[in-house]
């Protein structure tokens, strides 16, 4: 029960966001599961209240047991942005956290059945939380339907900001070298226009 405790209180850390699909001082079930699933490898499950959660990513295996360096909890947050969901519609999503990765999908065919959305990072641990997202701007065209699949998080509403509260810092091609820390590069499935 120790190990749900030291993750429950992530959580709320994660929570105090202030993202504005959260309800203020509620623990949501699915950032937990989302911050298990991001952290513990395939191979590791966590027993808790909400039944047995089993990891996917493996960005931080040793959560349960130390803390996050400065790395980890970049890519345990990229992980989490990537997740947010602000129309809390189910979507599936592809997420790749190294560029020669999402880069090899592209070159081998992955864009005959996906598209890329944007890439997100920051520091959800630190104190001040920076969230950050750039989109494809081939997408931006097609805004409506972005929405309409409940992803907006790359959407830029006012002064730079997207619905969930992300800093937009523009088209991810041309800002790729120049923002530092882990990203978390999202697809997702082809839409009919």
């Amino acid at each position: 029960m120790t190990q749900l405790r030291y993750v429950l209180i992530i959580v709320i850390h994660i929570i105090s966001l202030n993202i504005s699909s959260l309800e203020p001082n509620k623990v949501d079930n699915n950032w937990t599961k989302y911050l298990i699933e991001c952290s513990l490898s395939k191979s590791q499950s966590m027993e808790s209240e909400l039944g047995s959660i089993r990891g996917i990513y493996g960005l931080a295996p040793n959560i349960l047991s130390k803390a996050l360096s400065l790395n980890e909890q970049e890519k345990v947050s990229s992980c989490l942005l990537a997740r947010v969901n602000l129309m809390k519609r189910k979507v599936r999503i592809l997420i790749f956290f190294d560029t020669k990765q999402h880069e090899d999908f592209y070159k081998h065919g992955g864009a005959d059945l996906w598209v890329f959305e944007g890439a997100f990072w920051g520091n959800l641990f630190a104190d001040d939380r920076p969230a950050f997202a750039c989109y494809n701007k081939r997408l931006m065209e097609h805004r409506s339907l972005l929405s309409a699949a409940g992803r907006v998080c790359t959407i830029s509403e006012s002064e730079s900001r997207s619905q969930c509260g992300f800093r937009v810092v523009g088209d991810c091609d041309e800002l790729n070298s120049l923002s530092p820390g882990s990203k978390a590069y999202v697809w997702i499935p082809k839409f009919s226009q």
